[in-house]
């Protein structure tokens, strides 16, 4: 593993060193979260869910939980509870648990509570160690003793907690250029943890490119993405490739990276992303047909997203008019403007319920999409006129029976509940 650079090259500009420190400070700031967080910050987490430590406390979790239904004094299953809270690094339900039920006449519920009780200092006195070491000239001369009660975390509990004290420790030995003692907690004690290893490759990554070495910075997301393809973030180390590629001025390298995120990973949130990028390198070429056709694409296969609604106001007012786009394109932006934009959407949708180079059920389509702009407009009799037409057109299809629903709510608007239970 390559060591982590926060700041890297030489004459670095002022502006690109304080964002590297701040992205620094950030950083560790998550990491912070994953090695002391919550609970339900550890079970979010898939590699924990497949451990023997943290099944055996989910399950008695769950046995205790099912006790306590049947008889809510029962000791031994609220004690239950506080060790599997701890297992699983929950240490204010811990703490909750066991204050509410401690039963002083019981040796194993003041152990536990001792043993709660050093985790919880441990932990709080580890955050004020790392806020000190971020907010000091010298971060590295602070890590000795954060070493030392991580390592006691380590040794002393299961579960989580140990989990997270070793990924911490491990990151702050690359962060201080010890990949000798790193590798081996990633190699030996995390190996089964790919997530934690792929996360601090991706932020290594990420702050290579914050310092400046844009070059070397597309090198470690190509290798990211070459050995976690399977990762969550791949595909969001495509799209940092594609930034990097379109600020170097290297558009044409940035499409084919916008390809390769499509062709892998289609269904990803950053899918419509890397097209929305795509579209943006032909704007700056003023290759406005191509860019239309691209943001067309982003409509019709990402409805639902961001993009697309920013689209949508590209071509109703913004960059783009919808002249320039064939029928059935147009149809697709229309119809997905009927909801945010039903006054522009609906004199288009009109024509193109008329046109006789659009299919029936094209023109169904655009007969729905008019019932929609209708109704939210408060026209509910012609919403009834245009749902009947996208009926009639093309009976069956889905355009028709949503045009139906519609005409229903259209009905009982218009207080003809007998018509809209018909």
């Amino acid at each position: 593993m390559n060591e982590i650079r926060i700041v890297g090259g030489k004459n670095k500009p002022a502006w690109k060193l304080i964002l590297a420190l701040t992205f620094s400070v950030l950083v560790i700031i998550a990491l912070i979260i994953i090695a002391l967080g919550s609970y339900s910050d550890g079970l979010n987490l898939p590699i924990f869910n497949n451990d023997p430590v943290v099944s055996r406390a989910l399950h008695t979790l769950e046995s205790a939980e099912t006790k306590l239904r049947k008889n809510t004094d029962d000791t031994s299953a609220h004690l239950d509870r506080v060790r599997s809270w701890l297992v699983l690094g929950n240490i204010e339900g811990a703490e909750l648990e066991w204050s509410k039920w401690k039963d002083s006449s019981q040796p194993d519920w003041g152990e536990i509570g001792r043993s709660l009780q050093e985790l919880k200092t441990k932990t709080d006195e580890i955050r004020a160690l790392l806020h000190e070491a971020e907010t000091s000239t010298s971060p590295a001369d602070k890590y000795p003793p954060i070493y030392a009660l991580l390592g006691d975390i380590a040794s002393r509990y299961e579960g989580i907690p140990k989990y997270r004290a070793l990924f911490l420790k491990g990151y702050l030995l690359l962060r201080e250029g010890r990949r000798g003692e790193a590798e081996p907690i990633f190699a030996r004690e995390l190996n089964n943890y790919e997530p934690l290893i792929s996360y601090v490759r991706y932020n290594h990554a990420r702050s290579v490119n914050v310092s400046g070495s844009e070059e070397k910075s597309l090198e470690l997301f190509e290798k990211f993405i070459e050995e976690y393809p399977s990762s969550r973030i791949a595909p969001l180390a495509h799209l940092e490739r594609i930034n990097i590629l379109k600020d170097l001025g290297k558009g044409d390298e940035a499409i084919v990276e916008c390809r390769r995120l499509l062709d892998r990973y289609p269904k990803s949130a950053f899918a419509p992303k890397a097209l929305r990028k795509w579209a943006e390198i032909h704007e700056e070429r003023l290759e406005f047909d191509i860019g239309a056709d691209i943001r067309v694409r982003i409509v019709r296969e990402y409805p639902d997203t961001e993009e697309a609604s920013a689209t949508i106001d590209m071509f109703f007012g913004g960059l783009y008019a919808l002249s320039l786009l064939n029928e059935r394109d147009r149809l697709t932006i229309a119809f997905e403007a009927a909801g945010k934009r039903p006054s522009e959407a609906l004199p288009v949708l009109a024509e193109l319920a008329d046109s006789q180079n659009l299919s029936a059920e094209d023109r169904a389509i655009a007969s729905h999409g008019a019932c929609r702009c209708e109704f939210s407009l408060g026209h509910y009799f012609d919403s009834i006129d245009w749902g009947n037409r996208a009926i009639e057109l093309a009976p069956g299809s889905e355009s028709a029976d949503r045009a139906g629903i519609r005409n229903g709510w259209s009905y009982a608007r218009l207080n003809k509940n007998d018509l809209a239970m018909d």
